[in-house]
Formats: C-alpha cells, structure tokens, sequence
C-alpha cells in the first residue's frame, strides 16, 4: 500500500449541529416561527432496516451499550420512543416510501394521530453514505393558520352574503310596496 485515506463523521457532532439548528428555531418561534418543526438523517440498511443516525435530541436515538457501558450504539428504527422519529421509521425506512435517488421528495406520515409533513433528500455524490436528511413538521402547525383564515373567511363571507340578502329584501320592500298601492288605485279606478 501506499497510503490510506480515510473520513470520519461524528455522528455526535451532526447531533450537536442539528441540537444548535434547533434552538435557533426554536428562538424563531416567538417572532412566529414553527415550534415543532425537527431535522433528522437517517440512514437505511435494507428495506425494513434503519437508523435515524441525527436528531437534535441525541438520547433519543442513542444508547449505551448493554455488553459495554462506556460506548453508545444507535437505537435501532422499530425502537425509538420519539413519536416523530419512529413515525417516520415506520411509515419511510419501514413502510412503501420509496427513498428519492435525486430530487428531494415530500413526504406525509401519519403516527399517533398527528400526521406530520416534511421533505427528504438523499445525499448526492460519488461514494456517498446511504444517508436521506429529512425535515418535517406537524402538519397541524402550519396548517391551522391556514384553516383558520379560511374558516374566518368563510364566515364573513356567509354573514356578508346574509346581510346582502336581508338589505335586498328590505329594499324590494320599499320600492314594491308603492307599486301595489299604485297598482291597486288603477284596479279601483278601472271598476269606476
């Protein structure tokens, strides 16, 4: 051999940026930003066989060793406890998703009723990991704005057309009722 080269990633380190990554967004969420919003990579071994390997949250899917208490092995997909992790292990590593080969690709999960909504991107490049870094959101977060405008637009749409309505009425009224008068005097005239 002439030499060796070789690239070591962290996964710690990716944890600790997606950790910093959070609490900057989550210092957005008071100027309005959206709180349950989360970044993750994972990455599958086969179909059905995963790891989410980063998450802001590192003891959620990391753990010690049951044979070594001093190392730490990932937590494997079908055991994550974090409901937006293993909905999404379950519904993408696990489920029918089919992973994007070039173009990110949107993705919507369901998992304990909160359906969350997201996009995944597998990294692109020669001799690259078989990693997919994702986001996603809870849909009802950025969502419920949006159904509530439109309930609310719905709602003065309706009292709007109600009051068009009653104002039309009104003013049939009006200008019918001294017809009829006028009407009934010529029916009167006419009989003499």
């Amino acid at each position: 051999f002439i030499g060796v080269m070789t690239a070591d990633i962290d996964l710690l380190s990716l944890c600790e940026y997606l950790q910093e990554n959070r609490r900057v967004s989550l210092e957005r969420v008071s100027r309005g930003g959206l709180a349950s919003s989360f970044a993750f990579i994972a990455h599958r071994e086969r179909k059905e066989e995963g790891h989410v390997i980063a998450y802001h949250d590192v003891n959620k899917i990391m753990r010690q060793s049951p044979g070594d208490p001093s190392t730490w092995e990932l937590i494997p997909g079908h055991e994550l406890t974090e409901t937006c992790l293993r909905g999404f292990y379950e519904n993408v590593i696990a489920g029918d998703t089919p992973l994007p080969q070039s173009e990110p690709v949107g993705i919507r999960y369901l998992h304990s009723d909160i359906t969350y909504a997201g996009v995944i991107q597998k990294l692109r490049g020669t001799d690259m990991p078989d990693w997919v870094i994702g986001v996603a959101i809870e849909e009802k977060e950025f969502m419920g704005p949006i159904v509530a405008t439109l309930k609310q637009t719905f709602l003065w749409g309706f009292l709007c057309l109600l009051a068009a309505v009653m104002v039309s009425v009104f003013l049939a009224r009006r200008i019918s009722q001294p017809l009829q008068w006028l009407a009934l005097e010529a029916q009167e005239i006419g009989k003499g």
